[in-house]
């Protein structure tokens, strides 16, 4: 892409836009540490336990202290839990222009919308200020080329 200015400073313009070109092409070193940050964001959703996770039922509470003492909700075997708290996670794409993030976890998506028998406990969360604090990541990749 040429973009030309007819001004004193033409050469310093042109390098500025030709490197913000380049980092549009590519951004994957901001979408790297964006994944680093959704990691953060989901270690603290499920140590807090969603802010407010609806507790287990009477039974099913007794089951799992049964046979997963000491394991809090959403945590049995911990897989879904390090599937979103851990690189790579069961879902971790990261392209040019476009990451995906997540867990692989069939379970999951019952967790995150619930049942007819089961509240939801969203193990993804990503807060106001995680998604904000991930724009500004790239944002600040894509103005200055640094994360």
């Amino acid at each position: 892409m040429q973009f030309t200015i007819n001004v004193g400073g033409e050469q310093v313009i042109d390098r500025t836009l030709l490197r913000f070109v380049e980092r549009l092409e590519s951004a994957q070193p901001a979408f790297e540490r964006i994944g680093d940050q959704f990691a953060q964001a989901e270690m603290a959703n499920f140590l807090t336990q969603g802010g407010g996770w609806a507790p287990l039922s009477p039974g099913y509470a007794a089951y799992k202290a049964a046979r997963f003492p000491g394991r809090p909700i959403l945590v049995r075997t911990g897989e879904m839990r390090d599937s979103l708290t851990h690189r790579p996670f069961g879902i971790d794409t990261v392209g040019d222009t476009r990451a995906e993030f997540g867990t692989a976890d069939p379970k999951a998506k019952y967790h995150q919308h619930g049942t007819s028998k089961m509240p939801a406990r969203p193990p993804v969360k990503v807060s106001e200020g995680n998604r904000n604090e991930m724009a500004k990541t790239l944002q600040r990749y894509l103005m200055t080329g640094s994360i």
